[in-house]
């Protein structure tokens, strides 16, 4: 018999369909990525449903199905280069340790490779687009069931992934170290989900998991979502400020998942899943290098989303 993909995508055009399947099946070891043909297929699928020929789509999409486990970290990195070790030893250090650490480098500012962090089990991809957008597609790439894509001045408690997949799992969630919670009628439009929230026990985290609108710092959520992102068009002009809000906003209008910051008591450092949060602080970050332009854009598109048939949760 003869098995490969040239003949099981021949066999899909001959409209054999059965055959095509049962073929796909046994390529899948071979193959475990042929997210190209799938597209083609699935465009090819479409046109003849429209000649009302009966398929079974579910059983066809099945074929694709990945039984991944573990996680991946994604980090993304721009000028910062102080706190990338130790970053990658807390990452490294979890209860349940990552299968891969993809790292993005925007632009050239740095060069990872020359870091002599060989000891780590980095994949760097190379971005001349310094896009905080890239960083949801790229967890794509990831053979596992779940990413935690990580800003550069993260640096998680070592049993911050264990919580992360409990709510994950249990909330059908988005799960972030910190979050907000929209409040489109002041200024900001937002009020912040902590550990520290100046005694609003409504918005802290410390003792319970609070569900929230969208996460910050760290955005932990299962591969297998990233459909939704790809399925919605991005928000225009928000290039640099405005990712998270999309990704929060995205998943839960099209896929139903809830946003949550998981309980992280101030007397277990390990289940925090941001220990040095005053990393954020320094001349890096893109909140106090544009603080007017940042609020103000994220005040705007907090508004719009508010006149839309989007529904922030209640609190």
């Amino acid at each position: 018999m003869d098995i490969s993909l040239e003949k099981a995508n021949q066999l899909f055009r001959d409209e054999k369909f059965n055959q095509a399947k049962d073929m796909y099946k046994l390529l899948l070891g071979v193959y475990p990525n042929v997210f190209h043909d799938f597209i083609n297929l699935k465009i090819s699928l479409c046109v003849k449903k429209t000649k009302n020929i009966s398929l079974d789509e579910t059983s066809f999409n099945n074929i694709y199905k990945n039984d991944f486990e573990g996680w991946a970290a994604v980090i993304t990195l721009w000028k910062r280069t102080d706190y990338l070790e130790e970053q990658l030893e807390a990452i490294m250090a979890q209860t349940i340790p990552p299968e891969t650490i993809i790292i993005i480098q925007n632009e050239h500012h740095i060069a990872v490779n020359e870091m002599g962090l060989d000891k780590f089990p980095i994949k760097v991809v190379q971005s001349d687009l310094n896009s905080l957008y890239t960083r949801w597609i790229i967890g794509y790439l990831a053979n596992t069931k779940y990413v935690n894509v990580f800003d550069d001045d993260v640096i998680p408690g070592k049993r911050w992934i264990e919580s992360c997949i409990r709510v994950c799992e249990s909330k059908n969630a988005l799960v972030g170290p910190s979050g907000r919670v929209a409040l489109p009628n002041k200024n900001p439009a937002w009020e912040s989900v902590d550990i520290n929230t100046k005694g609003d026990q409504k918005y802290s985290c410390q003792d319970k998991d609070v569900e929230c609108d969208w996460v910050c710092n760290s955005y932990f959520f299962k591969t297998e979502w990233i459909k939704y992102i790809t399925s919605a068009e991005r928000y225009s002009g928000t290039q640099k400020t405005f990712d998270d809000i999309q990704l929060s906003t995205t998943l839960r209008y099209y896929g139903g998942v809830r946003v949550f910051v998981p309980m992280q008591p101030k007397s277990d450092i390990d289940r925090n899943g941001h220990t040095k949060r005053h990393y954020g602080h320094d001349e890096f970050a893109l909140w106090k290098r544009s603080t007017s332009d940042h609020t103000d854009q994220r005040n705007d598109y907090i508004r719009k989303i508010n006149q839309s048939d989007y529904s922030w949760i209640k609190v």
